[in-house]
């Protein structure tokens, strides 16, 4: 998948390279680390979910976080696509 998004985005990846899709750093992100290259218009998507055996009691943040989710998804996708 990596490959086929940096194709699209119009370079290759050489064996070897560790190349990964990850979202902006923060501002405050430490400087001398790896460097970034802004992939865009590629034709990608990521499904996320959420996972917890219904017998068990969550953490209150988890609860928060998953009534969050629930009461919002349309602004959650939102975020994570601006970001």
């Amino acid at each position: 998948m990596t490959e086929a998004l940096c194709a699209q985005a119009g370079f290759s990846v050489w064996a070897g390279l560790g190349v990964a899709l990850v979202p902006c750093p923060h501002a405050a992100a430490p400087t001398g680390g790896p460097s970034y290259l802004q992939v865009t218009d590629v034709a990608a998507a990521r499904h996320l979910g959420t996972d917890w055996l219904t017998p068990r009691t969550l953490p209150p943040n988890s609860t928060r976080f998953l009534d969050h989710v629930r009461a919002h998804p349309e602004a959650v996708a939102e975020q994570e696509i601006l970001a």
